[in-house]
C-alpha cells in the first residue's frame, strides 16, 4: 500500500531545528498484513519549498539497462 505524504510545518526549518522531518513529503509503503513500513522516499528533505507528496503515483513495469523492473 503506499500513501503520500504532505509537509511539514511550519515550512521554515529553522523552528524546527534543522531536523530532517523524516517522513513527511514522501511516499511510504507499507505491507497491508503487518502494517509494516517496507520502505520510503522522501521528495525533498527538510522540506523548505512547501511540497507535498500526495499526487497520484503510478506502478508501472519498465526496463532498466535492459532489464525488466517494477
Amino acid at each position: 500500500m503506499y500513501w503520500g505524504v504532505g509537509n511539514a510545518e511550519p515550512y521554515d526549518p529553522r523552528p524546527r531545528e534543522a531536523l530532517d522531518s523524516l517522513y513527511t513529503s514522501s511516499v511510504l509503503a507499507f505491507r497491508p498484513k503487518t502494517g509494516e513500513l517496507a520502505c520510503y522516499y522522501q521528495f525533498t528533505p527538510n522540506d523548505v519549498y512547501d511540497v507535498d507528496g500526495t499526487d497520484e503515483f503510478v506502478l508501472a513495469d519498465v526496463r532498466v539497462g535492459g532489464q525488466p523492473a517494477k
